[in-house]
C-alpha cells in the first residue's frame, strides 16, 4: 500500500490488550527486519525514518531500544533528499520532541539531552506558519517549562508556561481551557495529525 499510510500510525498509548500490543510490535519488528535486509534497495529515507519512528512507538516507555529507534529515525530524516522538505523537517522535529521524552524516561537526570532535543524542535517549528507547527511550538514550550521546573528554575518555568498558554490561546481560540492550567492531554487532544502525537 501507499507508504503515506504510516502517517496514521497511532503513536499514543491506546487502551488495547497487551497481546494486541505485542502483535503490533512483532509486526513492526518483522517489517523492520525486511527493511534492514533491503535497505540498500530502498531509496526512500523518509519512508525508512517513518518506519523507525513507528518501531519506537511500540517499544515500552523507558526502553533504551525506543531511544535508539528515534535516533536512527533522525539520521534517516537528515539523510533524506526528498522534495517534500517541510514534511521531512516536520518529522525530524517531532522525532526530536519524542526523543526528549525518551531521554527523560530512560535517564531522568539527563536534563541537558532532553532540553537540547526540545530546543532543536522549537528551532524548526518557530519558523513555520502552519497551525500544527503552532500546536507543536506551544507543546514544546510547555515541555521546556517542565524541564525548567526539574532544574529548579521557577521563573523560567512560569515564563515558558505563559508562552505556551498564549500561543495555545491564539491557535485554539474559544476552545482554550479557560481558568485552568494546560496539560499534555490538552495538546494530545487538539493536535490534528495523529502521527505527530
Amino acid at each position: 500500500g501507499d507508504h503515506r499510510d504510516l502517517h496514521s500510525f497511532p503513536t499514543r498509548a491506546l487502551p488495547i490488550s497487551q497481546s494486541l500490543t505485542e502483535a503490533a510490535s512483532a509486526a513492526f519488528q518483522a517489517i523492520a527486519k525486511c527493511a534492514k535486509e533491503y535497505e540498500s534497495l530502498i531509496a526512500d529515507s523518509l519512508l525508512l525514518g517513518r518506519l523507525e519512528f513507528g518501531l519506537a512507538s511500540v517499544e515500552s516507555q523507558g526502553s533504551e531500544v525506543r531511544t535508539q529507534h528515534y535516533k536512527r529515525a533522525l539520521e534517516l530524516f537528515e539523510s533524506a533528499g526528498c522534495p517534500e522538505a517541510t514534511e521531512k523537517n516536520d518529522w525530524w522535529a517531532v522525532t526530536q520532541l519524542k526523543l526528549s521524552d525518551a531521554h527523560l524516561q530512560v535517564r531522568p537526570n539527563d536534563i541537558p539531552a532532553a532540553a537540547s532535543a526540545i530546543q532543536k524542535a522549537l528551532d524548526h517549528f518557530q519558523t513555520q506558519k502552519t497551525a500544527h507547527a503552532h500546536f507543536h511550538t506551544a507543546r514544546a514550550f510547555y515541555k521546556r517549562a517542565l524541564i525548567f521546573d526539574a532544574e529548579g528554575n521557577s521563573m523560567m518555568k512560569m515564563a515558558f508556561q505563559a508562552a505556551a498558554k498564549e500561543l495555545w490561546t491564539q491557535t485554539v481560540g474559544e476552545d482554550d481551557p479557560v481558568g485552568r492550567s494546560l496539560t499534555l492531554h490538552d495538546f494530545d487532544d487538539k493536535i490534528p495529525e495523529p502521527w505527530f502525537k
